[in-house]
């Protein structure tokens, strides 16, 4: 099957089918993607794949009754702390607003999880359906398709890519010698304005510090650390 239309009520009948799944495994891909895998799963690569599969690769932020947990744009390490949470919530109902196209998730424990896109064009996201058929939102329509899904682009994407991700393993986690704080608590430290690989990345701004002016992880410590 090619890529088809799809009405946005037949769409929600389609998604209906994810209510009462529970999230067996949960996972971070690239940058601040992340991977709902729901029901029974099988074997594939490093992170198993589920009967179900939701993928958000785009903006996005979970909320509880009270405040928002986490989102993308949070460091690496928060992102990962925050989806754990959701390890083993049962879908209690799935939200599809149109237009735009987005996605609210919401749990049984009482979060939810929203798609919000911050930048032009379609909200970045896909559902795997159990016969192995995507839906998600392309130009502006909701469509379904036989597996193309992938949310990445052409060739420069990918390259510019793969920079990210060999500029943040070389530039790694620098440590100052005495420990009082890391950057990402510091009122001095920047987050950097970059691809979503660099999420852990910042610069100091303290012209006390060792670091000043410098790329800095956001784990880094110093001994001219200032609460934010």
């Amino acid at each position: 099957m090619s890529m088809m239309p799809i009405e946005l009520d037949e769409a929600k009948k389609h998604m209906s089918r994810l209510i009462g799944q529970r999230l067996s495994h949960v996972w971070k891909g690239y940058g601040a993607a992340i991977f709902l895998e729901l029901g029974d799963l099988q074997p594939r690569g490093r992170n198993p794949c589920g009967a179900y599969s939701i993928h958000l690769d785009g903006d996005w932020r979970i909320e509880s009754s009270k405040q928002v947990v986490a989102g993308s744009s949070n460091s690496n390490h928060c992102i990962e702390d925050a989806i754990k949470q959701l390890q083993g919530l049962e879908i209690s109902d799935i939200i599809l607003t149109d237009p735009p196209i987005e996605l609210c998730i919401v749990f049984g424990d009482g979060k939810k999880l929203r798609t919000m896109s911050a930048l032009s064009g379609d909200p970045q996201w896909a559902v795997k359906l159990a016969e192995a058929q995507y839906l998600k939102a392309r130009d502006g329509a909701l469509t379904i398709d036989d597996g193309k899904h992938s949310l990445s682009t052409g060739e420069t994407d990918t390259a510019d890519m793969m920079h990210a991700v060999e500029t943040a393993r070389r530039w790694g986690t620098p440590e100052s010698s005495i420990n009082q704080g890391c950057c990402e608590r510091c009122a001095s430290f920047i987050y950097l304005d970059a691809s979503f690989s660099f999420l852990d990345f910042g610069v100091c701004t303290d012209a006390t510090s060792p670091f000043d002016g410098k790329v800095t992880n956001v784990a880094n410590v110093c001994s001219k650390f200032r609460a934010a």
